[in-house]
């Protein structure tokens, strides 16, 4: 079922009302089923058997708290009286977790969520949980009163391959004008982001909506946008007809101040919006922005700084770093095929003297005076 503009809701809520004052009159034993049928008529004068409990509500073949299964002799039709000859029809068990699969099905949850799956809607049994929310709703969503209770749908994340249906009871003593109904919303949250859905009132005390994964949901009263327009994004255009272009969207991009001006800003600054504010940069990498030479494109250099934003100070492949040479012997002078590049001498090494001919024999080395003993004290 896809729900098109809440404004035909209107239409139908004196019917609802008028409904609900009927119920208060019925006789204890018989309890009025409110709600839709699949010719979308209102299930009238309906006596519930013993068994089912108040509130439910037969719609098409499913009869709410109940499995929902019409007798295969054709049984129960939209609008009929239920009597004891369909006594025996099964009452969903009200549960938080429901194992649902492959074949989809309607199953009802503690604090009477009703969840219907079309068959081919997951392809593996999911451990599907219903329970009430602790997430508050933001503030920037508007909503002028909020009309279910808020829940956590899971497990969060999960996907349907079809739209599964999300029945929620309303609030009890809500204080609702029939003609506010037309700005009924459902909201669906995922990690603190929230997106406006149709939703619809389907009884005196429930409203419907549709989703494709779970998530945090409830529903409220929000002024609707104009006819034809739809929330704000990035594109250039004035989606929302407030005539103002791309403020408040719903896709912004983030941004970071970049102090120094070297093109990368820092985490700690971020803002959202469509365009770049001045002074903003779309990169987040800079690691000191009080110091342009250094940031992610700059050389490391031999200065106790940082310049590349990597993490590290002063590392060997710093642009300027210096050559050392192995000095074994310990006579000053190093050896041309045993060096290294650092910024620091490191301890063994000396400095741009690659001219000791034997790194094992201190008393040879450049410095050394030429003797007849057979080796070349002086390394010429």
């Amino acid at each position: 079922m896809r729900f098109g503009s809440s404004a035909p809701v209107v239409a139908n809520i004196l019917s609802l009302l008028t409904a609900l004052a009927l119920t208060s009159c019925l006789p204890a034993v018989e309890r009025k089923v409110m709600g839709s049928g699949d010719d979308g008529g209102k299930v009238e004068d309906t006596v519930v058997p013993d068994g089912v409990p108040d509130g439910s509500e037969l719609i098409g073949d499913a009869l709410l708290d109940g499995d929902g299964a019409k007798p295969e002799d054709g049984g129960i039709s939209d609008g009929e009286l239920l009597t004891e000859a369909v006594a025996d029809v099964p009452v969903l068990d009200a549960a938080g977790t429901h194992a649902v699969g492959p074949d989809g099905g309607t199953f009802l949850f503690s604090g009477n969520v009703l969840l219907t799956v079309p068959a081919g809607a997951v392809e593996e049994e999911v451990e599907v949980t219903v329970s009430p929310s602790e997430e508050e709703i933001p503030p920037e969503l508007e909503v002028d009163t909020v009309v279910t209770a808020v829940w956590d749908l899971g497990p969060a994340g999960t996907q349907f391959a079809e739209p599964v249906t999300v029945t929620v009871p309303l609030l009890e003593e809500l204080e609702v004008s029939p003609y506010d109904w037309v700005k009924l919303a459902a909201f669906l949250g995922d990690a603190g982001q929230y997106e406006q859905v149709p939703a619809a009132l389907v009884s005196a005390d429930a409203v419907q909506l549709e989703t494709s994964h779970f998530s945090v949901v409830f529903a409220g009263l929000k002024e609707p946008v104009a006819p034809g327009c739809v929330p704000e994004v990035c594109d250039g255009q004035d989606n929302d007809c407030d005539g103002e272009t791309d403020e408040d969207a719903v896709d912004p991009a983030t941004w970071y101040q970049d102090a120094d001006g070297d093109g990368f800003g820092t985490i700690d600054t971020a803002v959202e919006a469509c365009e770049a504010p001045e002074g903003y940069v779309e990169s987040a990498t800079d690691c000191d922005d009080d110091n342009a030479a250094a940031n992610p494109r700059a050389d490391e250099l031999c200065n106790d700084v940082d310049d590349d934003c990597d993490g590290e100070v002063d590392e060997d492949a710093a642009a300027d770093a210096s050559t050392w040479y192995a000095d074994a012997d310990g006579d000053s002078y190093g050896y041309a095929d045993d060096w290294l590049i650092a910024c620091n001498m490191p301890s063994g090494y000396v400095a741009d003297d690659d001219t000791d001919c034997d790194d094992g024999d201190a008393s040879v080395n450049p410095g050394a005076t030429e003797l007849c003993n057979g080796k070349d004290d002086d390394c010429a």
